[in-house]
């Protein structure tokens, strides 16, 4: 039961880390569509791109917390394994 567990708790974090890197990937691109449109002075059109990185800024953060929620319920089923 509890590997069951576990491996249910691996699976979640490498999906939040897969998740993670492809937010971090878009927001590269983003930016670097961002730069792009401010050298050829296109203030809408990079205010407009603005908003997404803001976004995923903040998608980003919110699963940094539920990486910490599972590494913490890991280390609890850790714990019980060894009893």
């Amino acid at each position: 039961m509890l590997r069951q567990h576990q491996r249910s708790i691996t699976k979640a974090q490498r999906e939040l880390d897969r998740e993670r890197e492809r937010l971090e990937r878009q927001e590269k691109v983003l930016i670097s569509d961002i730069k792009k449109s401010a050298k050829a002075n296109q203030m809408s059109a990079w205010i407009k791109q603005s908003t997404p990185v803001a976004t995923t800024e903040r998608v980003a953060q919110a699963e940094g917390g539920l990486s910490a929620d599972d590494a913490a319920l890991q280390a609890r089923l850790d714990n019980l394994r060894r009893e």
